[in-house]
C-alpha cells in the first residue's frame, strides 16, 4: 500500500477542530508560559518551571523574597532551613543555629538592608536561574533591584540562594549577596 504524501494529509479531523486549533492553542500556552505572565505575575520563569519541576523550590524562593519585602518576621522564619548561612559580598558570613538563636543574636535582613539603604522600600526579582540541582537541594542565581521609597532602583545586587529539603520541606538554607554584578 502506497504511503500519502506528507503534504496531502486533511486539514481538519472529521468532527473536530484539526490541527490548525491544536496549533493555536499551544502556541498560546507557550506565549503564556514563555512570558511567565501566567505562572509568577509577570516574573521570568525557568523552562524547568514549565515542566512542573522545580515549583516546590522556586515557591520557598518568592516565600522567603515576599517575606523579606514585607517584614514578615514569623513569614520569614518558616521559609528558612536552620542552620541558615548567610554571607555578604563583604566577607561577612553567619551561621544561624534555629529561630531562637536568630531572635536572640542577628538582625532579621530588612534591617540589615535599612542599616545602609534607608530609603529602601522593597526589592524585586528580575531574574531567577537554576544553576544545580541535587535531589534534596536548588541552587539558584538571583538578579534583582533594590527599590527606594520614591519607586526608583537605587542598588542592582546578584546573589547565590540554595533551598534544600528536609524531612520534605523546602527551605532557604544559604543565603549569598554577591552585591553588584561586575
Amino acid at each position: 500500500m502506497p504511503k500519502p504524501s506528507l503534504n496531502k494529509g486533511p486539514l481538519f479531523h472529521e468532527g473536530g477542530r484539526g490541527p490548525w486549533w491544536e496549533i493555536w492553542l499551544f502556541l498560546v500556552i507557550l506565549k503564556g508560559t514563555w512570558s511567565g505572565v501566567w505562572a509568577t505575575n509577570g516574573q521570568k520563569i525557568l523552562v524547568n518551571e514549565v515542566k512542573g519541576r522545580v515549583m516546590s523550590e522556586l515557591d520557598i524562593v518568592r516565600k522567603h523574597h515576599n517575606a523579606i519585602n514585607a517584614q514578615d518576621e514569623q513569614e520569614y522564619l518558616d521559609s528558612v532551613n536552620f542552620p541558615f548561612t548567610y554571607q555578604n559580598y563583604n566577607t561577612v558570613s553567619i551561621t544561624i543555629k534555629d529561630e531562637e538563636d536568630y531572635r536572640a543574636n542577628y538582625q532579621m535582613p530588612w534591617d540589615i538592608i535599612k542599616d545602609t539603604e534607608p530609603n529602601w522600600s522593597h526589592t524585586e526579582l528580575d531574574e531567577i536561574e537554576e544553576v544545580a540541582r541535587s535531589t534534596s537541594s536548588v541552587a539558584f542565581k538571583i538578579l534583582a533591584r533594590r527599590i527606594n521609597k520614591s519607586g526608583n532602583t537605587d542598588l542592582v545586587i546578584q546573589m547565590i540562594w540554595i533551598a534544600v529539603s528536609a524531612q520534605g520541606e523546602w527551605g532557604i538554607k544559604f543565603r549569598h549577596n554577591l552585591g553588584t554584578p561586575l
